[in-house]
């Protein structure tokens, strides 16, 4: 899934849509699902955030999702976690998902999205793979 977060132009989609549906059974929205990411879904975030135990930045990006699928968000639509997909290249939020200590090896992709090269994080528990 994409970072999330308020900008010009508004973000729309299905991840956004699902993501407010998340908001709703948090409690935390109210206001329409739309599958536009206003002020009400950034306000939402936050609140959510803050419930967590997070920075509440309004910003739906690695930490934010992780502890939302560990509270139960889903997504019929797409792949929620960068790196859990081939098509995914996860390698801006390596150091951070190695900070939070999970393990497994970083891949840099081609344009392509084609597993080029496998190195492995700081801190890995994880062998090198080739």
């Amino acid at each position: 899934m994409r970072i999330l977060k308020l900008e010009t132009p508004l973000l729309t989609g299905s991840d956004v849509t699902d993501w407010q549906n998340f908001l709703v059974s948090q409690g935390v929205l109210s206001g329409q699902v739309d599958g536009v990411f206003g002020v009400a879904t950034a306000q939402g975030t936050r609140d959510y955030q803050e419930q967590a135990g997070l920075d509440p930045d309004g910003v739906v990006g690695p930490r934010t999702l992780a502890q939302a699928v560990a509270d139960g968000f889903t997504s019929g639509h797409q792949t929620l976690l960068a790196g859990m997909d081939a098509a995914s290249n996860c390698s801006q939020f390596a150091a951070q998902i190695a900070d939070e200590g999970n393990s497994w090896p970083a891949t840099t992709l081609t344009p392509l999205a084609r597993p080029c090269h496998h190195k492995r994080l700081a801190g890995s528990r994880m062998p090198d793979s080739n």
